[in-house]
């Protein structure tokens, strides 16, 4: 199990999903494609709304809607999902069990430009809380997100 952080801009769009899903760009394919199911996601908003951390999940699989060009199986529209951008996200990373910790007042402000962050390489250069002693935490005390 590793830990895998994945930038949310503002953390509305994410914290208003209808779905268990998050829409990140197709140049992260080929990294999305070494995640294993039961890995940690942990979502953080960028620099410039504060670095919290707002969420902890597990991955669980992810679906490419390029390959759905015609009928939307596995993934869905940004009007499905409550999200209010315009812009089409074509890899959706599905999770489970999401505890939302914005309240928690966690941050992670990280000095590096890329949307999914591997938490073992960026701990070293940044000034991150130890995600895993957090995560233990959380799950104990918490209860996650139910999605109607």
């Amino acid at each position: 199990m590793k830990f895998i952080m994945f930038r949310v801009k503002d953390g509305i769009n994410f914290k208003q999903s209808k779905q268990s899903v998050w829409g990140v760009n197709g140049i992260l394919l080929t990294r999305i494609k070494k995640l294993i199911k039961g890995d940690i996601l942990c979502f953080i908003t960028s620099k410039e709304y504060g670095g919290k951390i707002v969420g902890f999940a597990t991955f669980v699989g992810y679906h490419d809607k390029r390959t759905e060009p015609l009928v939307s199986i596995n993934t869905y529209t940004n009007k499905e999902l409550g999200w209010s951008e315009t812009d089409e996200w074509p890899i959706q990373i599905q999770y489970e069990q999401l505890y939302l910790t914005e309240d928690l007042n966690l941050k992670a402000i990280i000095k590096n430009i890329n949307a999914m962050i591997h938490y073992d390489t960026a701990r070293l250069k940044n000034n991150i809380p130890d995600l895993e002693f957090h995560y233990r935490n959380i799950m104990f005390y918490m209860k996650p997100k139910v999605f109607v």
